[in-house]
């Protein structure tokens, strides 16, 4: 099942399930948190959330080829939900904060890391290509149990 939930940054009140960078990454945490290792990882503020935020950032990046993540439930265009823009970031893992209360930051990191290098930007680009077309991804449904 996947949670969505109403955004406040100001009023109105958005709801996440009209914006399908937030759909996107929630199925990234489907994909990233919950199938791999049989759904036994678990999911704290260490690796293993900031591993799951930044795949799933980068679940909605290759679905969307969108370097902003969650524009609409924000209304930030510039960073969105995150405090980067993923195709202008300068994170590095020297930026990792075990002590930041949240995995979302350090999943920026690890997002922006897979985001970044040329080497990648050939592959992204081609997965984008196979992923826009899926027929799995291709409607805002969650999948039924």
């Amino acid at each position: 099942r996947m949670q969505m939930y109403m955004w406040a940054p100001g009023r109105p009140f958005r709801d996440g399930s009209m914006d399908g960078d937030v759909i996107a990454h929630e199925y990234g945490h489907g994909v990233s948190s919950r199938l791999v290792g049989g759904g036994n990882l678990g999911y704290a503020n260490d690796h293993r959330g900031a591993l799951g935020e930044g795949w799933s950032d980068v679940v909605s990046y290759l679905k969307w080829g969108d370097a902003v993540v969650g524009e609409y439930v924000t209304g930030n265009a510039t960073t969105g939900i995150r405090s980067v823009s993923y195709d202008n970031s300068n994170l590095t893992f020297q930026n990792y904060n075990p002590s930041s209360g949240s995995p979302h930051p350090n999943g920026e990191i690890w997002a922006s890391v897979i985001a970044r290098p040329p080497a990648w930007a050939a592959f992204i680009t081609r997965r984008a290509a196979v992923w826009v077309s899926s027929p799995a991804l291709s409607s805002a449904a969650a999948p039924s149990a």
